[in-house]
């Protein structure tokens, strides 16, 4: 599993630095995100981006992801099946 770096306060981040104000850095800004009890593995991921969008997901960072994809992993959060019409169904 990744590391949690959770919340940076600008000490936080000129830590990182390591006090240099010309170092580069990133930070990455989530927003409109959710905990889900259990991850969702890329075989589970895949497998649902093929049967509500037809294609496969392309995942190099952080990303939005389509309402139908979402749809079906919070339904198989909340232990349903399905969440919402295959693409062949569409």
């Amino acid at each position: 599993m990744g590391k949690r770096l959770g919340v940076y306060e600008w000490k936080n981040v000129f830590e990182v630095a390591k006090e240099d104000l010309a170092k580069s850095v990133m930070a990455i800004r989530f927003s409109h995100t959710r905990l889900l009890r259990r991850r969702v593995r890329f075989d589970e991921l895949s497998d649902i981006y093929m049967k509500r969008l037809g294609r496969l997901p392309v995942v190099r960072g952080p990303s939005t992801v389509p309402e139908a994809v979402l749809a079906a992993i919070l339904d198989r959060e909340e232990g349903r099946i399905g969440g919402g019409p295959d693409i062949d169904q569409a």
